[in-house]
């Protein structure tokens, strides 16, 4: 499948792929005629410890990172953005890694502010992105007055998505032979109380 027609997918909100997953009531999950604590293992009136309910947790939590991800590239499909294609592989390649729905909005944020940096320069394409790309990205975010650990942060990203373009052979290693280093200061020992 090309990349182009898999965007287009992507970009179909009429596909089964992209609608919410339903969701199910906590009154359905089955419980104990004689209490109201869900059935898990060696949960109930007998056991001393407390039981979580770990399966409505693994649920809530599946249906966060899914909205992340629906949530992303939804704005993927309305920005004009050279390799949209790779991003949008990216940020599934994420989300099947099962990485926090944090992380795949962070990666987003960090992607499309930077290939809005390389479109402004005039590069169409991935492949004509240079360290000079990188370090002008990181002076735009100084003087936007973002924090030196989140500038770090969102660089760390970059350098996780080249590699990814690189291993799916979309860039030149080249790209990570020397890294831009943000230097982030050190943090205040805490106080005592």
């Amino acid at each position: 499948m090309t990349p182009e027609r898999l965007l287009s997918q992507v970009c179909d909100f009429s596909t089964p792929f992209n609608k919410p997953q339903e969701v199910i009531p906590p009154q359905s999950r089955l419980t104990h005629p004689d209490g109201d604590y869900p059935f898990h293992g060696n949960c109930g009136p007998r056991s001393s410890s407390s039981c979580p309910d770990t399966t409505e947790h693994g649920l809530r939590y599946h249906e966060q990172r899914r909205a992340a991800l629906d949530v992303t590239l939804r704005k993927l499909c309305d920005l004009d953005l050279p390799g949209k294609e790779h991003v949008d592989a990216y940020l599934h390649d994420q989300y099947r890694r099962h990485l926090s729905p944090n992380t795949l909005k962070n990666s987003f944020t960090a992607i499309s502010r930077f290939l809005e940096l390389v479109k402004e320069g005039g590069k169409c394409g991935l492949d004509k992105v240079s360290r000079e790309d990188i370090e002008g990205y990181i002076e735009q975010e100084q003087d936007r007055g973002v924090k030196p650990s989140t500038i770090d942060m969102r660089v760390r990203g970059l350098r996780a998505f080249f590699r990814f373009l690189i291993d799916r052979g979309a860039l030149g290693p080249e790209m990570l032979l020397k890294k831009v280093k943000i230097k982030v200061p050190d943090a205040l020992p805490r106080a005592i109380d």
